[in-house]
């Protein structure tokens, strides 16, 4: 597989920057987090500066990071951000960026994971066998790297329409989506339906029409639930309701004060997280590269390792730009480790 682009990078820093728990909630209502715009850098960097706002408030919702290290990221996604947008081919536009800025805005924070949605990865302009460095660059948004290959250049691969196989759940031209069609097991690219109140959803193809959600305690579409509806995940409750269940059935309630059962960092008020261990609302402090780590002390960059049966560890060393890593190796954040070295903006020196 190619390259990592700078949107998936900033995505994943969701769980790079944060605890497990406080990563993976979609129901949001966008507060906290944000930066702000920097005043310089021209067009590309406001825009760029506009979507890494609206992200960074989904991704650290309750609990944003210190305002140092929001500083220390700012330059560092502008480059990255930037760069991608000069790819040949890149999808990656300042109407795509401010689309899905404006989305997350008014249709909330779920906005971000949506198959098919405003925010999905875009498509390029490349066609198949291509030389490429990521996937926004190619029509099929995927660019394919030989295995093992010691470089961060790849190919676009050939994109599936509407109506083809789909294995593994990737390879379909934008906006379609890889799903399962009703009564078949077999995965191809799907045109996105939109259902209405009472039918049959799931987080692909077949979802629902606006304001209404996936509920997944009935796996049909209907209004999101308020105080007291069951449910199993935060999208299942009206915002800012969250479920504070990290398994089975709980019911929608406001955001908890300190003390409170959680699952993810949307079930508590703003200004606490969820503790990873003892899973109630608590006061979260952050921790540098070989600080000690727990469930209320998180890693300003990486995961806290946690070992089976262990409540903490230490946060993981970061290697700069630039310098040699391996698989597992942790480059800082927004880079990644590609053909051997963490890099900023992987793929940007291929043809």
């Amino acid at each position: 597989m190619g390259c990592v682009s700078a949107l998936a990078a900033l995505v994943a820093v969701g769980s790079a920057c944060g605890s497990g728990s406080g990563s993976g909630s979609a129901a949001s209502d966008g507060g906290g987090g944000g930066s702000g715009s920097s005043s310089g850098g021209g067009a590309s960097t406001t825009v760029c500066d506009d979507y890494y706002e609206a992200v960074l408030g989904c991704i650290h919702p309750t609990v944003p990071l210190p305002a140092a290290e929001m500083a220390r990221l700012q330059p560092r996604w502008e480059e990255a951000c930037t760069t991608e947008m000069a790819m040949p081919g890149s999808g990656t536009t300042a109407a795509w960026l401010t689309g899905c800025a404006d989305a997350i805005k008014s249709l909330g924070c779920d906005t971000v994971t949506l198959p098919g949605g405003p925010c999905a990865p875009p498509a390029g302009t490349l066609g198949a066998s291509a030389p490429c460095g990521n996937g926004t660059q190619c029509e099929s948004a995927i660019c394919d790297a030989s295995p093992g290959s010691t470089t961060d250049c790849g190919t676009c691969s050939a994109p599936a329409a509407i109506g083809q196989a789909c294995p593994g759940g990737l390879g379909c031209s934008p906006p379609a989506v890889c799903d399962e069609a009703e009564g078949s097991s077999e995965q191809q690219c799907m045109a996105v339906i939109h259902g209405a109140q009472g039918s049959d959803c799931d987080p692909q193809a077949y979802q629902c029409a606006s304001g209404l959600v996936c509920l997944s305690t009935s796996g049909t579409c209907a209004t999101p639930g308020g105080a007291g509806a069951p449910c199993t995940v935060d999208t299942d409750c009206e915002a800012p309701l969250g479920c504070p269940t990290q398994q089975g059935t709980s019911a929608c309630r406001s955001p908890g004060q300190a003390g409170a059962a959680c699952a993810n960092d949307t079930d508590c008020v703003a200004g606490l997280g969820c503790d990873d261990n003892a899973l109630v609302c608590a006061t979260i402090t952050w921790a540098s590269a070989g600080q000690a780590c727990t469930g209320t002390v998180r890693c300003l960059v990486g995961y806290c390792p946690y070992a089976s049966g262990m409540t903490g560890g230490t946060c993981p060393e970061v290697i700069p730009d630039g310098e040699p890593c391996e698989q597992g190796s942790q480059c800082d954040t927004f880079a990644s480790c590609t053909a051997g070295t963490c890099q900023l903006a992987p793929g940007a020196s291929c043809p």
